[in-house]
């Protein structure tokens, strides 16, 4: 990369959709924005099919509309028009089959890491014992053995980072989306 060049990146697992057709297919995707200048257009018309197994990286320059594009995907925001469907079905809301990494590393101050890594958990309404073993082991492949305990402000931003990471890949997501989680 270069420059002012930043990336997000895609990594889709599963397989095909049952049809045949690629695992996600963005057709037609555009999204505009009010501002107190007017409409502001983030997408125009972007068409992308990605496969299972692929690992698709976005790159270009900062406001081009890549963490856009990755939030309509995992259904975080509506497309002004167009539309995604992952292994055939439409996405028009969140899934827990989709992990997010945010280009920041979002926790919330007042839990360790450990209660940080386990957050979706509690969203979803899974049984945390069920995945305190998995989280430790998360820890452990990031290089965060011994820090279970401790609080963002404790970490450095790179060690935020990879507790995120960890935290989206926790509950075996299908799909990962990534938003310059490096």
């Amino acid at each position: 990369m270069q420059g002012n060049e930043h990336s997000a990146a895609v990594h889709a697992p599963l397989s095909r959709a049952a049809d045949g057709q690629p695992l996600i297919r963005i057709q037609g995707i555009r999204k505009s924005y009010r501002t107190p200048s007017g409409p502001l257009r983030a997408l125009d018309p972007v068409d992308l099919n990605i496969d299972a197994g692929e690992f698709v990286t976005f790159i270009g320059k900062s406001g081009c509309g890549k963490t856009t594009l990755l939030n309509i995907v995992g259904g975080l925001i509506r497309a002004s028009g167009g539309e995604v469907t992952i292994a055939g079905r439409r996405v028009d809301r969140p899934s827990r089959d989709i992990g997010y990494v945010f280009q920041h590393a979002v926790m919330l101050r007042w839990r360790n890491v450990l209660d940080n890594l386990l957050l979706p958990i509690e969203l979803f309404g899974l049984r945390r014992s069920d995945y305190v073993e998995r989280s430790q082991e998360l820890l452990t492949m990031m290089g965060l053995e011994g820090f279970q305990k401790s609080f963002p402000h404790q970490l450095s931003g790179g060690m935020r980072q990879r507790v995120a990471i960890a935290r989206s890949l926790l509950y075996d997501p299908q799909l990962l989306l990534m938003d310059e989680p490096f």
